[in-house]
């Protein structure tokens, strides 16, 4: 494979997972992807101040403030006044969020075993590699960069 095709397979590769990924969620569990995601971020940080749950999404304001009250809307999550900051809001699962969670996990259990399957554990090691080093792209084209002209 040429590398220059990398940017554009994984381009590719993002669409169609992300697509099946909310088809999916959708049927089994009436939620979108990005709602799922933010289930699982609230699970570990439940209460935590909006810029927090966008931060922990990488979803600037206006999406996350959008996604929140989506999820208002279906009673996904509970919104309470921050008591050491009247501006913020704190965000906590509900109950039916709760509910929805344990099918959310054997969701992304199903697909990180079907993406897996097609490749041996030491090729997984470097698909997992690869991933995570995706994660800090930022540090690997300072702000000089010819991309950015």
């Amino acid at each position: 494979m040429s590398e220059d095709r990398l940017f554009f397979l994984m381009h590719l590769g993002h669409h169609a997972m992300f697509k099946l990924a909310d088809k999916r969620c959708m049927t089994r569990l009436n939620i979108s992807c990005v709602q799922l995601s933010a289930l699982l971020f609230l699970q570990k940080n439940d209460g935590c101040l909006l810029k927090d749950l966008s931060a922990g999404l990488a979803l600037n304001n206006s999406a996350i403030t959008g996604l929140v009250t989506r999820m208002l809307n279906t009673d996904l999550v509970k919104k309470s006044p921050c008591k050491d900051d009247a501006r913020s809001y704190r965000i906590y699962l509900s109950d039916k969020a709760k509910d929805i969670l344990p099918k959310g996990y054997e969701l992304l259990r199903e697909f990180n075993q079907k993406i897996a399957a097609t490749f041996s554990p030491e090729e997984m090691q470097v698909v997992t590699r690869f991933l995570a080093s995706l994660t800090q792209v930022e540090d690997r084209f300072p702000e000089e960069s010819t991309l950015d002209n």
